[in-house]
């Protein structure tokens, strides 16, 4: 009980204690109100002359001019400081009367002020909103800005009657933020929607948090490259510290989202440089290639476009450059790709994966923006339509005039490379490849130009069907060898079926031309083989079966057309070496010659070889025109066997006289032309030129229409086996037509006259003068005018050897006329 009434007692001391100190705080709270509320109507109702002095205090200390529409107070808003509301609020520069550029203008300006300092005449402001305004901080092309009215006047004591540094709080809402600096071509355009900051700290070390959610109209370090983040929603939280000692602004790491992305983002500003340096660092730990290129400024978001990586990749970015400073800042960019697609001009490249980074500071001191900017890989790996490609390093330098260099390296199977070349072009049966190549190239339309390579690339046991020519290339070994700008074949060799065939050449200003004038190129080589069976090459001569080859569209990764463009353009000169040549019936050896293969044409020249016991001069043309082809030939035989050489030729087409017929060693000069068929035969009827020719040792040989003659004329000699001892004429060949000029064929049966037409079709008439005097009984005469003058002594048989109704060659007896050079 005792203790209870102490309790008791002691809690009415306590409040008796404390009663009078809450009725103090009570009337302190009273006062206060009574004072916020005195001051409240004595700003609404003396509005004018309040307005008047808080637009006098902050004319006072800029050059230009502020004006205030209208000012209300807010009640118990900022309580217990003073809320003015400020509408229809400009500020003004002293020169806006020539560039009319206003620096704020429109909306709401509310201003929490300080009551004590307001009920003295002095306008200290500790929190501040906008709402619903424009502000516009203007730089003409000559360095003036509309800011300059806020630089401080030449008196001491010009900002003591306001203090906005102060201020600890500030809202922004619905604001409309530019920065359009002209001199340095850099334009800065926020929609704020809400932005909100909280100061603390000491004088020392000042710290903000600020809420913020903002739309990038622009954010153009330079005004021709284009802006950053355009169009994009920036929201989030920054904590913000100022380093007074140290003159640096620090925006701590913090989380935003830029549009759909998350970001985390750092800054730094330097204060006390004069164009406010700055470092800001964003990291996007994933991020699609697309959403990071649009990001970034239109010169370089147009040219990464037109790549694409599927999966997200992490990206790390560093701008760092000056508010006022002119040009680019400096701009470097990381990204991190593994395990993806990369979508490329020129196809898909699958299981890819690269460190990559892009900056603009190529090369130190050489300027920040295209010409100095470069993308760099390093450790590229992928697959490229089943071919494993990897470059250590490669890199793209001046996005201007962009070059491509690095290196590159793959081995696989060739079977993989009929996924880029379509099928009705290549066909590639089996085949290993191992690539080792460094390049360097010039880039115009994302398409490498001037390119300049060097390293190798060896094939080995492959085979390949070439389709336009049908024609079939096996055990294929070589070594592409690009040194500079040519490229080298070495050790090259292959077989078509029963050839066998080595080549070594090289191509001069390889790279170069492929990509500007193919037509333009020309591959020199030596070219040998120990048995070549030149009917496995026929085609080469025919036209491209065009009916069976169609050009494919041009789609990611075909190389069709380049490399039809490349086969059918380049000019082939070649110096060829061939033990033994195998065409057909005819057989050579020791062939030496030069061949130059155009786009539509094929020229032989100075082939020289060994046939029938004789030697060969040849030199040739063949001109590709519809399904046959245009040849002209130059050719000279000493002492080739007679019987074999036609044999070799099939007769060359004439039904009566064989290789069976004759013998002898023939020398011969030809001028011909003619046509050819794809299969390589003799488009018979053609034929038009000139050939002269000597036989040695000569011998007919039941040659039947000179039997029939000896049945008509000389039924008692021995006409299946007439000999010569040297015959010689000349002919001019008109299609289906042989013209034989006046010949004397002096024999060891008879001795003739002949002149006139032979057909290989209808039309053929041969006058032909026979002496039926024996030669035989001038056998043991050697003077040459003596034989000449007895030739024709006696009775001297005149014949016409034509082609009847049937088209058999019939002899009758003629007119005695002397037979002349034919018509």
């Amino acid at each position: 009980m005792t203790q209870l009434l102490k309790a008791i007692l002691s809690r009415k001391v306590v409040i008796r204690l404390l009663l009078p100190l809450l009725k103090a705080a009570f009337a302190i709270m009273l006062v206060l109100i009574m004072f916020y509320l005195g001051l409240t109507w004595y700003i609404r109702y003396h509005k004018q002359q309040v307005l008047t002095m808080v637009t006098a205090t902050l004319n006072k200390n800029i050059s230009g001019r502020v004006s205030v529409n209208n000012m209300e107070t807010v009640l118990l808003k900022g309580f217990p400081r003073i809320s003015l509301r400020l509408s229809g609020v400009v500020i003004k520069d002293s020169l806006y009367g020539l560039h009319r550029q206003a620096l704020l203008q429109g909306g709401d300006i509310t201003l929490a002020v300080n009551a004590f300092s307001l009920a003295r005449g002095i306008l200290q402001v500790q929190h501040m909103e906008i709402r619903d305004t424009r502000i516009f901080l203007y730089t003409d092309d000559k360095g003036y800005s509309n800011t300059s009215l806020f630089r401080t006047r030449t008196h001491k004591n010009s900002m003591k009657n306001v203090s906005f540094p102060e201020f600890n709080a500030l809202v922004l809402r619905n604001v409309y933020l530019v920065v359009d600096d002209r001199f340095r071509k850099k334009k800065y355009a926020f929609h704020i929607h809400r932005l909100k900051g909280t100061l603390g700290g000491d004088e020392k070390r000042k710290k903000v948090n600020m809420e913020a959610d903002v739309l990038v109209k622009s954010l153009a370090f330079n005004t021709v490259r284009g802006s950053f983040i355009e169009g994009r929603r920036v929201r989030g939280n920054f904590n913000i510290i100022y380093s007074a000692a140290e003159q640096i602004i620090t925006f701590s790491r913090n989380r935003l989202q830029i549009g759909d992305e998350v970001f985390y983002a750092g800054a730094r500003i330097y204060t006390e440089t004069p164009w406010k340096d700055f470092s800001i660092n964003i990291e996007a730990p994933s991020i699609r290639w697309k959403d990071a290129a649009l990001m970034l400024s239109p010169n370089i978001s147009r040219k990464l476009m037109v790549y694409d990586i599927e999966q997200p990749l992490a990206v790390v970015c560093m701008l760092k450059g000056g508010f006022k400073r002119k040009g680019d800042p400096l701009i470097n960019v990381k990204a991190t790709v593994a395990g993806n697609v990369l979508h490329t001009p020129g196809g898909l490249i699958t299981r890819c994966g690269f460190t990559g980074w892009f900056t603009n500071n190529y090369i130190d001191g050489k300027g920040l923006g295209d010409l100095n900017s470069a993308i760099i890989l390093r450790n590229f790996t992928g697959e490229y339509s089943g071919i494993p490609i990897q470059m250590r390093s490669a890199s793209v330098v001046n996005l201007k005039r962009p070059v491509a260099s690095g290196n590159f390296t793959t081995n696989f199977n060739m079977v993989a490379l009929n996924n880029l070349i379509d099928d009705s072009l290549l066909h590639f049966n089996k085949g290993k490849a191992a690539v080792s190549l460094n390049f360097s190239a010039d880039i115009i339309n994302f398409r490498l130009a001037r390119p300049k390579i060097s390293g190798a690339i060896a094939i080995t046991d492959a085979a390949l069907l070439y389709r336009p020519r049908s024609l079939n290339l096996d055990k294929i070994s070589a070594v592409l060898d690009f040194a500079e700008d040519n490229l080298n074949l070495k050790r090259l060799s292959l077989s078509t079926g029963k050839s066998r065939i080595s080549i070594d050449g090289s191509i001069r200003n390889f790279l170069n031309l492929y990509y500007t004038s193919p037509e333009k190129m020309v591959c020199r080589a030596n070219i040998y083989s120990q048995r070549l069976h030149l009917g496995e090459l026929v085609s080469f001569i025919g036209q491209h079966a065009v009916n069976n080859y169609i050009v494919p569209l041009k789609r990611k990764g075909n190389f069709t057309e380049d490399i039809r463009l490349l086969f059918e353009k380049c000019r082939l000169d070649m110096k060829v070496k061939v033990d033994t040549l195998h065409y057909k019936k005819f057989m050579a050896t020791r062939l030496t010659t030069n061949i130059l293969f155009t786009g539509n044409a094929i020229f032989i020249r100075h082939a020289g070889l060994r046939h029938a016991g004789g030697s060969l001069l040849l030199g040739i043309q063949v001109r590709q025109q519809g399904r046959q082809n245009r040849y002209n030939l130059k050719a000279k035989a000493a002492n080739v066997n007679v019987s074999r050489f036609l044999h070799a030729f099939d007769n060359f087409g004439m039904q009566s006289l064989n290789a069976r017929n004759i013998s002898g060693y023939l020398s011969s000069a030809a001028s011909i032309s003619g046509r050819i068929s794809q299969n390589g035969a003799l488009v018979p009827g053609s034929v038009y030129g000139k050939l002269s020719f000597s036989l040695k040792k000569g011998a007919l040989l039941n040659f039947e229409p000179v039997r029939h003659i000896g049945r008509l004329a000389f039924p008692f000699r021995e006409m299946d086996t007439i000999t010569f001892s040297a015959l010689s004429g000349r002919f001019a060949i008109k299609g289906e037509k042989v013209v034989i000029y006046p010949m004397q064929v002096n024999s060891s049966v008879l001795n003739m006259d002949v002149a006139g037409i032979y057909s290989f079709g209808k039309g053929t008439r041969i006058q032909i003068d026979v002496p039926l005097r024996n030669p035989k009984k001038d056998k043991d005469i050697t003077d040459a005018a003596t034989l000449a003058r007895r030739r024709n002594r006696g009775i001297v048989l005149h014949l016409v050897a034509a082609d009847d109704k049937d088209g058999k060659v019939k002899v009758r007896l003629g007119s005695n006329k002397k037979p002349n050079k034919p018509e």
